[in-house]
């Protein structure tokens, strides 16, 4: 899963006496809604704002801040053992890839495995719309298309070439892209 980093700000306020150095050690949760930060500390105590809801571990000088909520900025604390404190903005915004889908597919070749086009994918049953490349519906389908298109009345396979489609999933988004229909 490939996410994007952002940088971890520091702002030390009593740097004399205590070291607290981000590490670049974001890691988004799979699902995207939570990120967790390693910081190092020199010496000195780590604790982040009340409503983060974070969990803090620590192993030797570094600790783990995680749980923190997707897209928020949290505030940690690291105090020494003479209150002296320095503060350290986190922020990471995890985005969750798109599933690819196929580009390509083959209904006229009756031994292929690639005969339809998004069937029985795993976001459950889409409605789908397929154009031509003149803008002119050719297809609408509740789970998947199979290659054959209405043109002008009659049913047949699609010829080959460039289709675009326009799918409804199940939890009301929207995906557009198209398709290429291919015959050996």
């Amino acid at each position: 899963m490939k996410l994007r980093n952002y940088i971890l700000l520091i702002f030390l306020t009593c740097a004399a006496t205590l070291f607290a150095q981000g590490s670049d050690g974001y890691v988004c949760s799979e699902d995207a809604t939570t990120y967790s930060v390693t910081v190092q500390v020199a010496y000195g105590v780590v604790s982040c704002d009340e409503q983060s809801g974070a969990v803090i571990t620590q192993e030797g000088n570094i600790w783990t801040i995680s749980g923190l909520e997707n897209g928020t900025e949290r505030t940690i604390r690291v105090t020494d053992d003479y209150g002296c404190s320095s503060y350290i903005t986190a922020y990471k915004l995890c985005v969750k890839p798109e599933k690819q889908w196929p580009t390509i597919f083959m209904p006229y070749d009756e031994s292929s495995t690639n005969r339809d086009f998004l069937v029985d994918i795993e976001e459950g049953p889409v409605e789908l719309y397929v154009f031509d490349r003149n803008g002119n519906m050719i297809a609408h389908t509740y789970n998947g298309w199979d290659g054959y298109a209405n043109i002008n009345g009659t049913t047949a396979i699609a010829m080959p070439g460039v289709y675009y489609y326009k799918a409804i999933l199940p939890d009301g988004s929207v995906r557009k892209g198209n398709v290429e229909v291919y015959k050996k």
